[in-house]
């Protein structure tokens, strides 16, 4: 069961450097090569040692367009993997409860 919930946890992980890479145009780490497997691998490692922050890879406050966003991501960021929300939770985040039917991001 923890296994899922460390599953879980990393697709949160994910859905937030995808989002930020959707909004930026850019992978939030610099790279040298087309190696994603390795740069996100790298990336990982970096957090997960300690050597970064994941708040180092929030797009700044005048890339976001808006607060609550930026605190989804911040959110989805979180190093520790019981400090991230659900997806479940993550749904309820104002990011997304403001969203109405129809409406896009």
């Amino acid at each position: 069961a923890s296994d899922a919930r460390a599953d879980r946890a990393w697709d949160v992980w994910s859905l937030g450097i995808t989002a930020i890479v959707l909004l930026t145009g850019e992978f939030p780490v610099p790279y040298q090569s087309a190696q994603n497997a390795m740069m996100l691998s790298a990336c990982i490692h970096d957090i997960s040692s300690g050597e970064r922050n994941p708040e180092s890879l929030l797009p700044s406050a005048d890339e976001c367009p808006s607060v609550a966003m930026r605190e989804m991501l911040r959110l989805c960021l979180a190093k520790d993997l019981k400090a991230r929300p659900s997806c479940t939770d993550l749904l309820q985040h104002a990011f997304f409860s403001a969203v109405e039917e129809d409406t896009p991001l």
